[in-house]
């Protein structure tokens, strides 16, 4: 069985032996859907993975199956980057039988060894068995002319936490640490999958000795269900986060990005499986008092609330360190450390941090596969 035409409308998955075909077709977004002048002229390949139901263990590997396709032209619009690769897909059926597909548009070619790459568009759909056809919606997503640099500090949370003071609160710099930029998106492959993904940007540095570094990125996701992102890596700190920027910063120069990171096992360990599995992956945050860079001793803001814009989305959970894991208070506001984690239930989305009349909004999002942090500075 191979998949004959994927991306042209209408075509199918037609198989051999006389097994029945399932008709395929991309969805494109609708004018509403569409950001105000979006950008695909960027587009240079585009990724397709057919998912089957086996998903892999430690011991093997997921089954599926990976094509890609060189976009010879710069596309000018949806309908010409469809035209531009169509039937240029043939792949094999996963053994295990077929499960999702998914697809995304990005910068860099085919041959690239790696392909660490923002999806300027991204589509996906989960298979029904019995289905003979199969819809993959198209979101537009990062728009190729809205690429913008940034100045990213990066903070450990737990080490400012316990001195207050910014100077010592620097993440590991050891053993090649990076700092990267990413996307937070939905994966649309259906329910038997992750909800959402972590896209690696193409853009990353080594950060300088005080933790900074400068990162291209793009100046905001074309649609609420994404957010743009940075990551770091180092020996023990990881992090990788909606950013928020124009966000009042702690430690940074007004104008960067403030990154908070933090110790993966101890985050990891932090997480509460059944409220993980009931909501969604966790965001670890917490609150400060905005003061000037020139103030050395930092201020914790307690009695501070985590609001979601929609309730529905998540849950707050007010936390203080522990010896290898952040506790549960059970407390309806911040303690003495500023720090809660919030679950939430799939794609990005805002809160509202708010403390003794002062309030701050902000875009989260979390995929599990680097802690996502939040370091809320009120005015």
């Amino acid at each position: 069985m191979k998949f004959s035409h994927l991306l042209a409308l209408g075509a199918s998955l037609a198989g051999a032996c006389a097994d029945p075909s399932i008709e395929m077709s991309l969805r494109l977004p609708n004018s509403s859907q569409m950001p105000a002048n979006f950008d695909l002229s960027c587009v240079t390949a585009v990724d397709v993975i057919i998912a089957g139901n086996d998903k892999g263990s430690d011991e093997s590997p997921p089954d599926r199956m990976t094509s890609c396709v060189d976009v010879k032209s710069s596309p000018s619009s949806f309908t010409a980057l469809r035209a531009a690769i169509a039937g240029k897909v043939d792949l094999a059926l996963p053994h295990s039988g077929l499960a999702a597909v998914t697809i995304r548009g990005r910068t860099g070619n085919c041959t690239d060894n790696n392909r660490d790459f923002e999806s300027v568009f991204y589509g996906g759909a989960g298979y029904i068995e019995g289905q003979d056809s199969m819809t993959i919606p198209i979101v537009a997503n990062l728009s190729c002319n809205t690429k913008k640099t940034y100045a990213v500090s990066t903070i450990d949370m737990l080490a400012l936490g316990r001195t207050k003071q910014c100077a010592m609160s620097l993440p590991s710099l050891a053993n090649q640490p990076a700092l990267f930029a990413g996307n937070i998106h939905p994966l649309m492959m259906g329910g038997d999958f992750p909800l959402m993904a972590w896209d690696y940007g193409m853009s990353w540095a080594t950060p300088d000795a005080t933790g900074k570094g400068t990162i291209e990125s793009y100046t905001a996701a074309g649609t609420p269900r994404s957010c743009i992102a940075m990551g770091f890596g180092s020996d023990t700190n990881l992090a990788g986060s909606c950013i928020n920027p124009g966000a009042p910063t702690l430690c940074a120069a007004p104008g960067e990005i403030e990154l908070g990171t933090i110790d993966d096992l101890f985050a990891f360990s932090s997480i509460d499986p059944a409220l993980s599995q009931q909501y969604g992956q966790p965001v670890f945050g917490a609150v400060w008092k905005a003061s000037p860079a020139a103030t050395v001793m930092k201020t914790v803001v307690t009695g501070a609330t985590v609001e979601l814009d929609d309730p529905a989305q998540g849950k707050v959970v007010y936390v203080e360190p522990g010896t290898s894991k952040l506790m549960p208070t059970g407390g309806t506001s911040t303690g003495a450390s500023g720090m809660f984690i919030l679950y939430l239930k799939g794609e990005p989305t805002g809160v509202t941090i708010k403390a003794n009349g002062a309030s701050q909004h902000y875009i989260v999002g979390s995929t599990g596969e680097l802690p996502a942090t939040l370091l809320a500075v009120l005015p």
